[in-house]
């Protein structure tokens, strides 16, 4: 009897320790269950980041990825920090040759002439679109003188009642005598003077002087971002004789009548 009892009491000890074990396991799935809940739930969840394509950087959390209007293009170019390059006369060819200027944009500049006792200044107002640049230039009381449209190898001459298609090397800003990057570019380097990294109203720039002849020093301060110059300045034995000054930019897509030729074609289909 003693034997039966012992192994009584030994069955009643390995159901205890089952239902223990059994109770143990179901307070787990239940915790285990609770737990996969709130993970998936709408207030908490598993997210990923994704590392950003090669070449391009991740925007802070939070920020605003809104394309910005064109007309602030400019002003959101200016938050961004800043990181001077190393530029000087041996390099300063290289750096102007990666520049190329927006497809889009208008700009007007305040022309100046200067000389001793007096100066003039007038306008000119440029013109940019599908791969067509046009130029208007003023005379000094504001009233416009000739237009320029070049594109495709031709420049177009309008002025008064008169216009002809112009042939050989012409570019739009060497007709209109305003300051262009490729100018930098056709230096021979003994000519450069002066090369270096400079912000100007908050924009990384290049400033570069050089000897343009046997009299005159030119020197260009030009946007690293889209290539085109903030001013011109041209010196002859130490003073100012001709100036340039950009007075504003945009980038609206201007009208097809903008590059209307007069004989109503528009200068692409010509």
């Amino acid at each position: 009897m003693s034997t039966r009892g012992k192994g009584g009491q030994g069955g009643q000890g390995s159901r205890s320790l089952l239902w223990v074990c059994l109770c143990l396991f179901a307070v787990a799935l239940v915790l285990s269950a609770g737990y996969i809940f709130r993970l998936f739930s709408a207030d908490s969840f598993v997210a990923f980041t994704l590392p950003p394509p090669s070449g391009s950087a991740a925007p802070p959390f939070g920020a605003d990825t809104t394309p910005l209007p064109s007309g602030e293009v400019a002003k959101a170019s200016s938050m961004v920090p800043v990181v001077p390059l190393d530029i000087s006369v041996d390099n300063v060819q290289v750096v102007v040759a990666d520049m190329t200027r927006p497809e889009t944009y208008q700009c007007e500049w305040a022309v100046e002439w200067l000389w001793e006792g007096g100066s003039r200044t007038a306008k000119r107002r440029v013109i940019a679109r599908d791969g067509y640049t046009k130029i208007e230039i003023y005379n000094p009381d504001g009233t416009l003188r000739q237009s320029l449209i070049h594109g495709d190898g031709r420049t177009f001459l309008i002025g008064l009642s008169l216009w002809q298609p112009a042939q050989g090397d012409i570019t739009p800003e060497s007709s209109a005598a305003l300051p262009a990057y490729e100018t930098i570019l056709g230096l021979d380097i003994s000519d450069l003077r002066e090369a270096e990294f400079r912000i100007w109203e908050g924009m990384p720039c290049v400033y570069v002087s050089f000897r343009a002849d046997d009299v005159n020093t030119d020197a260009y301060m030009l946007n690293l971002d889209d290539g085109l110059p903030f001013w011109m300045e041209r010196r002859a034995d130490g003073k100012t004789v001709y100036r340039c000054t950009r007075l504003s930019l945009h980038y609206t897509r201007a009208s097809d009548d903008a590059f209307r030729l007069p004989n109503n074609q528009l200068a692409w289909d010509y």
